[in-house]
Parts: C-alpha cells; structure tokens; sequence
C-alpha cells in the first residue's frame, strides 16, 4: 500500500513538474516575442527618426541655396520651372563632378539648376531617403538625370514663388500673381518654399518626390486629398519657408492660401481664388491641376 501511494505520488509530482515546465516555457516564448515587437518598433521608430532628421538636413540646404541664388541675382527669385521652347535653359550645359551632363528638359525644373548653389550634392539634397532608392530604381541608365530633375524629395511652390515660363514667358496672370523677390511677400515666414512631396504613378510607381507642389486652390479648388503634398512624417510634410525655416504641417492645415500666396497673405483670405482672366496660363481651363 505505501509502495503504490509513494509510486502515485511519484507520478503526480512529476506530472505537475511537467506541466510547470511547459507553462513555463509559453511565458518565456511570449516573453520574448513581445520584446522582438518592441525591439522591432523600437528599430523602425529609430529609423523614421533618422529618416526625418536626414530629410530636415536636406530641406535646409534646398532653402538656403534658394536664398543665396536670389541673393546672387538682384534678389530675384529662380524660375521654378519652364516648358515648351525654353532658349534661356535649353542652349546651357550644367556638367556635374561626377562627368554627368545635363541639358534641355532637365534644366526645366530646379534641382540641377540650383544644385551648383549647394555645391551639385544632389545626394543627400535633392534625393533623400527612400527617394534616392526609388529613383535608383525607377530611372535607370541614362534616364537617371531625367529623375532627379523630375521627382526630387523636395517640391517647389512653382505657382505662387518665381513662377514658371510657357514659351520662354510669364503669362499676365503670373505677372499679377507670382511672388518674384522678397520685397514682394508680406510675411516670408509664412510664404511655403518647398515641401516633401510625392508622385502617385512614375512608371507605375509611387516615388516620394516630385519638382512641384501644387496649392489647395488656383482658380477652383484642387486638392481633392493631398496633391503632391506628402505628410510622410507622422502624417505632417516637412515645409521650408522663404525666411529660411523649416517647419512641419498637415494636410489639412496647408489647405490655408496663406502659406501659398502673397495676395492670399496680403487680403488675409485663407480661402483666396485666383479670378479668371482667360484660358491661358497656369491650370488654363481645368483651374490650374497639372
């Protein structure tokens, strides 16, 4: 009788013993899942940050190299962009440290053209981040100028702020609405220079990087969501300012024409609207969506 009580007794020890064990065993599993999760966060989180700091550095640069190009022309300005026949960009060739030549449609938007006021870093500056990776990938071989200069990390406020040439000029409308020096702007801390933004189809990709943002209104309202303005830091674009800083902003709140436009700025109308005066220039008839 106690032989068989001590032999059950045996057992059941053992059996807790076994059952302690594998419980055991669960909580550390899950133990250490929970701390790969965090250990995992925690790497992404480091990652944003750095992401934002680098992207920061850059849209410092971009702001300070504009600066010091109007500096450099009698406080005037750089056209943002041009199209069709361009003569004062299309007869230059910008040849880069690396051997690269650029010419023609790549000199129609700004990067190249301002790149020699941040000493041609176009790494770094122009392409940051994931853009850089995007832009590897999607403009491969001879293209890659061609990328840089169209889906930069940054885009320019090309409506409002230097304005761009159709045919080598400005249209009258322009000349009515476009910011071309800073005596110009009323509150420069507040005019939008750049700001990250984005592509939605380049080659069937999205790129995060595009030469121009465009505002929340021109003649009609435009921004349906976010047109090319991308808020990819915590939901906030990463804006530079025409006094030099650097700023971040939701979508909702550039929806303001102040941060876009110096009459916007000058009547205090949040919700200004360009008035028609024909069907040409900016946006023609479609309310100035490019």
């Amino acid at each position: 009788m106690t032989s068989t009580h001590s032999c059950s007794f045996v057992r059941s020890s053992r059996n807790r013993a076994k059952a302690f064990t594998l419980t055991e065993t669960l909580v550390i599993t899950w133990v250490l899942v929970m701390l790969a999760g965090l250990g995992l966060g925690g790497y992404r989180g480091a990652m944003a940050r750095m992401g934002q700091v680098k992207e920061f550095a850059a849209g410092k640069t971009l702001i300070a190299a504009y600066l010091q190009y109007a500096a450099d022309h009698n406080g005037q300005f750089m056209v943002a962009q041009y199209e069709g026949a361009s003569p004062e960009v299309d007869t230059q060739i910008l040849e880069m440290p690396d051997g690269t030549v650029v010419r023609g449609t790549e000199l129609h938007r700004y990067p190249y053209r301002l790149s020699p006021y941040f000493d041609y870093k176009i790494n770094g500056t122009s392409l940051v981040n994931d853009n850089k990776k995007q832009i590897d990938r999607v403009f491969s071989g001879n293209m890659h100028s061609y990328g840089v200069s169209l889906c930069p990390a940054f885009g320019i406020n090309y409506y409002f702020l230097g304005g761009y040439k159709v045919d080598n000029a400005h249209s009258e409308e322009q000349m009515r609405e476009t910011a071309f020096s800073l005596p110009q702007v009323e509150k420069p801390s507040s005019l939008l220079v750049f700001a990250t933004a984005f592509s939605p189809d380049v080659n069937g990709s999205r790129v995060e990087g595009r030469f121009g943002i465009e505002p929340p209104a021109y003649r009609t309202e435009l921004w349906d969501q976010n047109l090319h303005v991308d808020p990819r830091h915590q939901g906030k674009a990463l804006c530079a300012f025409l006094d030099g800083s650097l700023r971040s902003y939701s979508v909702d709140a550039l929806r303001d024409m102040r941060f876009w436009s110096k009459t916007a700025q000058a009547e205090n109308n949040p919700d200004y609207r360009v008035n028609v005066s024909g069907s040409t220039g900016i946006g023609g008839g479609s309310g100035g969506r490019r």
